[in-house]
């Protein structure tokens, strides 16, 4: 894949992405962030399906229409 490179941001990416540690480093970073996104967004999953401790002080909607006495 060829870019333009008579565009400034193209030769800034270009030497960024090109310099050995800098590159490395950048995929090292992105790689992680990826990760510990993924991993974070499992947790908060997990986290929001647990509503076994939950309590309502007041009935829910759906409970407006039903009568404690049944």
């Amino acid at each position: 894949m060829n870019f333009p490179m008579q565009y400034p941001i193209f030769q800034f990416f270009h030497w960024l992405v090109n310099t050995p540690g800098v590159g490395s480093a950048i995929v090292a970073f992105a790689g992680t962030a990826s990760l510990l996104f993924y991993f974070l967004t499992l947790r908060s999953i997990r986290a929001g399906k647990d509503e076994r401790g939950v309590t309502y002080t007041y009935p829910t909607p759906a409970l407006h229409e039903h009568s404690e006495e049944e």
